[in-house]
């Protein structure tokens, strides 16, 4: 009897071994683990480049052969360019498809350029933006760190400087949140992606120049240019003030 005892309990500890080790197993397969962002970080580089040089036809073919992430990140810098341009329709069609890719990838960097879509897509389509103030916030309310928080800090800040002072809109505002921004990418990358460092003080350059600080703005798109030579936005802008 004693023997069937130490064996019966033997087979009980072998059976919640296994069990435990089946457990582990399923939670370390790929079909439970968090899937890292399906990102190309030459194509993003492209992507940019293209759009810092306004060269719609490169946005177009990246847009038509990239993936995920990179394919929405590339609609959505296409419909800037159409959107200065005033060609509101295209650009629509873009940030439309944008969202709808970005909608399935479930990552903070993805919910950040969420953001930047749906804002672009309210100035685009207005009579549709009061419906879509509910899912911007959603986007802006993600896990955000490091330079992915600076890229929505950017991005909330452009926000603030189209948006009207008797609905929230402040200049004030935005050059705190920039100047935020720009201390959150100086402390180095975070994750995979890279796109913001130059705009940010692109858009503080647009932002002091509102404020009538003329030496500011020089400076910080003499900065954007630093950090982007390629930059035919910053350089553009820099010009203006030519003389000033």
């Amino acid at each position: 009897m004693p023997y069937q005892i130490k064996n019966s309990t033997h087979q009980r500890l072998k059976q919640q071994a296994l069990r435990l080790m089946l457990i582990l197993t399923a939670l370390a397969s790929p079909l439970h683990a968090t899937a890292e962002l399906e990102h190309s970080p030459a194509i993003e580089q492209a992507i940019t480049t293209a759009i810092y040089q306004y060269d719609t036809v490169r946005l177009e073919d990246l847009a038509a052969n990239s993936q995920e992430y990179n394919q929405a990140y590339a609609l959505y810098r296409l419909a800037q360019v159409n959107m200065q341009q005033a060609d509101k329709k295209h650009s629509a069609q873009a940030l439309k498809k944008a969202k709808g890719i970005l909608n399935a990838l479930d990552d903070p960097e993805a919910q950040v350029l969420k953001a930047g879509v749906i804002s672009l897509l309210m100035g685009a389509e207005p009579h549709n933006a009061k419906g879509l103030v509910v899912e911007l916030q959603q986007a802006f309310d993600g896990d955000q760190q490091g330079t992915t928080l600076a890229r929505a800090q950017l991005l909330k800040a452009i926000n603030l400087m189209y948006t009207p002072p008797a609905y929230g809109g402040s200049i004030e505002q935005a050059v705190s949140l920039l100047k935020q921004a720009a201390g959150n990418f100086q402390k180095g990358p975070t994750t995979v992606v890279s796109w913001g460092e130059p705009e940010v003080y692109i858009w503080l350059g647009k932002a002091y120049r509102q404020q009538g600080n003329v030496n500011a703005a020089k400076s910080a798109f003499a900065q954007a240019l630093e950090l982007a030579p390629q930059c035919h936005w910053a350089a553009n802008e820099l010009s203006q003030l030519d003389g000033l």
